[in-house]
């Protein structure tokens, strides 16, 4: 069954985000870029989306293709490289976009929380 990422909130496709990093920094499961990430596949992929605008992570670091992030790294180090030959630097490297990813999770909880507070 297909998951409807654009039904899903931003806090929801972060979560979603860390469940894939958790497994592929953890279990090396398939970093498959746009394709199996829930943040991309809400605001990135599509015929009437601009690139990345409304992504929580944009927001953060005013940049389109998660730029500035631990992700920039790994897609550079392990670009063709099949997940079972991935080295132990950029294995770190998925621990730190999932810890990163963690943290902006933190972040839209603690806003939820504000919000719901009023």
């Amino acid at each position: 069954m297909s998951k409807d990422y654009e039904a899903m909130t931003d806090l929801e496709a972060i979560e979603e985000a860390c469940i894939k990093w958790n497994a592929v920094a953890f279990r090396q499961s398939e970093d498959l870029g746009t394709d199996n990430c829930a943040l991309c596949q809400k605001h990135h992929s599509g015929t009437h989306k601009i690139a990345c605008n409304q992504c929580p992570i944009k927001k953060l670091t005013r940049l389109s293709g998660c730029q500035n992030t631990p992700y920039e790294l790994w897609n550079i180090l392990t670009d063709g490289i099949p997940i079972n030959k991935v080295d132990g630097k950029s294995l770190l490297i998925a621990q730190k976009e999932f810890e990163f990813l963690m943290k902006l999770r933190d972040t839209y909880l603690a806003k939820e929380e504000v919000t719901n507070e009023d």
